[in-house]
């Protein structure tokens, strides 16, 4: 087996080049964990804890208006709930946010429609979404044009059809 020339380490080492790899992962690890911390302490900001009972009434409250539900339960975002079991409801596909966003950018028009005739037929009871900006940015806004998209295509839409009942902050 050829060993490595350039390093004094591994001369005449059968399978020379093993330790390079296994220092090269070794390293690569070091930056996996050291680069993502250094970006959170150098950013100077304090990490504080959110509001535990406050978070609990939202969740509670948030459930049982889920689960009382007269009809299907669209969890736009917020779908963890239901992964973690947090809350009792059968998962609506295909509709989650990044897919949307995703139709939206491409401007797909057969499965935007379907959305907006879901909406529109009232087939679900409950929409669960983060807050729905609706404030247009255009061009000249860093990711104003995927805002916009949004905008058209599934903010306006569930706001022209689903009634505002109640919003958390965090």
């Amino acid at each position: 087996m050829p060993s490595c020339f350039s390093c004094s380490w591994c001369v005449g080492v059968v399978g020379g080049w093993g330790h390079v790899r296994s220092r090269f992962r070794w390293f690569v690890l070091g930056l996996v964990l050291v680069v993502p911390a250094s970006f959170a302490i150098l950013s100077g900001q304090q990490l504080e804890p959110g509001d535990e009972l406050g978070q609990r009434a939202a969740l509670s409250t948030l459930r049982q208006r889920v689960e009382a539900a007269d009809g299907l339960v669209l969890f736009l975002t917020q779908r963890q709930l239901l992964t973690f079991r947090e809350i009792h409801v059968p998962l609506v596909e295909p509709y989650e946010k990044v897919h949307l966003m995703e139709m939206a950018m491409a401007r797909n028009p057969d499965y935007l429609a379907r959305f907006r005739d879901d909406l529109a037929a009232h087939r679900f009871a409950v929409v669960v979404s983060d807050s729905l900006n609706t404030k247009r940015q255009g061009s000249q806004h860093a990711f104003g044009e995927e805002n916009d998209a949004w905008l058209d295509a599934v903010v306006t839409p569930c706001l022209s059809t689903i009634e505002l009942r109640r919003s958390y902050q965090r």
